[in-house]
């Protein structure tokens, strides 16, 4: 299963230490001088996880979390979710037009129309997971998507839980139309990746971003690599990433081997659990992801996080290049995704779910 898991110069340092304001959640905040979004969320939140702060105000930083400044105005979500005074106006979407259909390149089917093929698995919550609301946040979004902008097309989500299935045999014999969440790697270096993160860029078309998350990198305060500038600067070191990840990213930074040993466990905190134990050096894991796992063992004062190797990666929806409809079914979904993130409606549901999610695991 591919899974994955922000602030400048380093994650999110600003100008000179200033005198310390409150950052209270449900509030708006300005940014002060030496401010990070990580210090922000722990004072408003009592965690590390900037996440959400970084969702709500993606206008005033955009794809790089370090990048805020002094006197940036950002919305702090409510410990529900919400912002501060919003209201999220709901409307249908306009239909997308036969026109904008045919830019898809594919033909429209006509007659008989048959239903949309959704694959996606199991135990990745927050993002997929029969057992939580709305079966995960990707899986409402993606529903969501449809309901905008599907044309009331018929559709269905199957779960099935070999992730490694999915792009490498039911997809590409169009079992099924498409697949979700998958990330998409930086296709302009596929001579840096590994055979089956280049066949996403290959073999493959993606959505719109239906989601963007922070990877950032974890070491001890005493580790030879917590002064690391450059992706050069760790080479030598043994890299936890859990298996069954994607591992584009570190074959984009050339930590591949032999520059570097990858270690896999099965479970995210035992990238940390090894790390404290010392056979693990560095770890690139999503913040989500990472802050669960270093709240759950207590250790956030015994990891540092190296923010200036701090990066988006983007989840989508794909469909095999071979399914004769693959474009147009991308587009009624990218049009449905604009329609959300338009009117205020991404992100009260992303915000929803991620708040039900932590609540569940405190």
């Amino acid at each position: 299963m591919l899974r994955q898991i922000f602030a400048g110069a380093f994650v999110g340092l600003v100008g000179l230490p200033a005198a310390v304001m409150a950052q209270t959640a449900c509030e708006p905040y300005t940014v002060q001088g030496g401010d990070t979004l990580r210090g922000i969320a722990q004072s408003a939140y009592g965690n590390g996880n900037f996440q959400i702060i970084f969702d709500a105000n993606r206008t005033v930083i955009g794809n790089n979390p370090n990048n805020i400044e002094i006197g940036d105005e950002l919305l702090l979500p409510c410990e529900d979710g919400t912002l501060p005074g919003a209201v999220v106006e709901v409307a249908e979407a306009p239909q997308p037009t036969a026109a904008a259909l045919e830019a898809s390149g594919q033909p429209i089917p006509q007659g008989y129309v048959p239903q949309i093929k959704f694959l996606t698995g199991g135990n990745y919550p927050p993002f997929t997971d029969e057992s939580m609301p709305g079966r995960g946040m990707f899986t409402e979004l993606v529903d969501t998507a449809m309901t905008r902008g599907g044309q009331g097309r018929d559709y269905g989500i199957t779960f099935v839980n070999d992730w490694g299935s999915h792009l490498s045999a039911l997809l590409p014999i169009n079992a099924f139309d498409l697949g979700f969440p998958w990330f998409k790697p930086d296709c302009a270096k596929l001579d840096l990746l590994s055979p089956s993160m280049a066949q996403r860029c290959t073999d493959y078309i993606f959505s719109d971003p239906f989601y963007e998350l922070v990877v950032t990198g974890y070491v001890l305060p005493d580790s030879p690599y917590a002064n690391a500038a450059t992706p050069d600067d760790l080479f030598g070191a043994r890299v936890c990433r859990p298996d069954g990840y994607y591992t584009f990213d570190l074959e984009e930074a050339g930590l591949v081997e032999p520059n570097i040993t990858l270690v896999q466990p099965v479970l995210p905190r035992e990238c940390f659990e090894q790390m404290l134990a010392g056979t693990v050096d560095y770890i690139p894991m999503e913040v989500q992801v990472a802050e669960s796992a270093i709240s759950e063992l207590n250790i956030r004062n015994q990891v540092l996080e190296l923010s200036q190797f701090s990066r988006l990666v983007t989840a989508h929806v794909l469909s095999h290049k071979s399914n004769p409809y693959g474009r147009v079914y991308i587009t009624l979904l990218n049009q449905g995704l604009a329609e959300m993130r338009q009117s205020g409606e991404w992100f009260g549901l992303v915000s929803t779910q991620l708040a039900a999610y932590a609540r569940a695991n405190q």
